[in-house]
């Protein structure tokens, strides 16, 4: 399984681009939806369908970083602008 995200290359026709969508037929058949990067005329090429097997991840989507949240601790702020 291919992670949504990641940019591939299909083997076949050279078509690279990053994975965004991922179809599951009834039949078994699995297919991803390839956007390629703009055109220099700045139109969008329409996304391409191709098939799992097809496929070569090239890279890896990058990783969020988790962003820390309060830990719900005193607020010592408070004090200090009360005169205390």
């Amino acid at each position: 399984m291919i992670e949504l995200g990641s940019k591939v290359k299909c083997k076949y026709t050279g078509v690279i681009g990053v994975a965004v969508v991922r179809a599951e037929f009834i039949n078994g058949c699995v297919q991803y939806g390839v956007a390629q990067p703009v055109k220099k005329d700045g139109t969008l090429p329409e996304e391409t369908a191709i098939d799992e097997k097809s496929l070569v991840v090239l890279a890896k989507p990058p990783k969020e970083k988790a962003k820390k949240e309060r830990d719900g601790g005193p607020n010592t702020r408070g004090l200090c602008m009360r005169g205390y």
